[in-house]
């Protein structure tokens, strides 16, 4: 997606085109966002509603691009401890039919990622480290079932990203006659042991539909987006059991492209508190923010 574009989108929501928190940017498209280049004036109509909803054929595929950065902050008994996790993929979508709509299958063809800090150092990790695709199945209203997910080695595993990736690649809608304000709901759940650790989360989104706007030349919905989430895990490190517990919300905006009736771009903040207990010394109070961009290209 061009980054004229996604700034006009992120423009028309008020939502600031910047790579924060850390100082992760991306070598994609995205990475000229935070150079502040020339925001293309977003349109907005006031036409009549289609119904909103996916097609059972989008059309032969599509490629997403996906950032993602996390800076956890720990108050330990030694200070204040700061880490950054930093990720990207390219994924390359291809559509099959399925009598519930369409099959998707979003192959993991690149990836690569880095998690630290100045003081404990940097790890890195390439596309060797991530293998297999997000398999799903896709209704007029959105996700129906989601098949499988890729395989990830046991240093990826520290990254969620993939985990919740196909509810945000085929985002809920209503399937029908839809206009601005109208809101909806739903529940997200995922379950994880990757990387060695049991991992749960339960995510309830509201979603809220705004105005049409065209960004160069192209019709979009724009949805808004407010949720709360509960993330819980459990690992074993130098022979102790570290249990971790966060709950926290997550705001942002989905822009929906009516034409090929698939997900254009979405933008995604999330702000987390909660507690570490490492299994020495009382639990440790842990902060997390995070900011996740995905968009299509052509």
């Amino acid at each position: 997606m061009r980054t004229r574009a996604f700034l006009a989108m992120t423009a028309a929501l008020s939502v600031p085109p910047v790579l924060s928190p850390g100082t992760f940017v991306p070598d994609t498209a995205s990475s000229r966002i935070a150079a502040g280049p020339e925001v293309a004036r977003a349109t907005v109509l006031s036409v009549p509603q289609e119904p909103l909803a996916y097609t059972s054929s989008p059309g032969s595929g599509t490629t997403y691009r996906v950032s993602d950065s996390t800076q956890m902050s720990m108050q330990t008994p030694g200070g204040l401890m700061d880490l950054t996790n930093l990720a990207q993929a390219t994924l390359t979508v291809s559509f099959e039919a399925d009598p519930a709509g369409f099959r998707a299958s979003a192959e993991v063809t690149d990836f690569s990622a880095s998690a630290g800090n100045s003081q404990m150092g940097t790890r890195t990790m390439g596309s060797g480290a991530v293998g297999g695709a997000i398999v799903a199945v896709v209704g007029p209203a959105g996700l129906v079932e989601l098949i499988d997910k890729p395989d990830l080695s046991r240093e990826a595993g520290q990254f969620t990203l993939f985990e919740g990736l196909g509810y945000d690649l085929f985002p809920p809608l209503p399937a029908g006659a839809a206009t601005a304000g109208d809101s909806w709901t739903d529940t997200v759940t995922w379950s994880s042991t990757a990387g060695g650790a049991r991992t749960s989360s339960t995510r309830i989104r509201t979603f809220t539909l705004g105005e049409e706007i065209v960004v160069e030349g192209r019709a979009l919905k724009m949805i808004a987006v407010s949720a709360t989430e509960e993330i819980s895990s459990e690992t074993t490190q130098g022979g102790m059991t570290v249990d971790r517990s966060y709950s926290g919300t997550q705001t942002g905006s989905y822009f929906w492209d009516i034409e090929a009736a698939l997900l254009r771009a979405a933008e995604l903040m999330s702000d987390f508190t909660g507690r570490a207990d490492m299994g020495r010394g009382p639990p440790v109070t842990v902060t997390l923010k995070g900011l996740q961009r995905i968009w299509r290209e052509f």
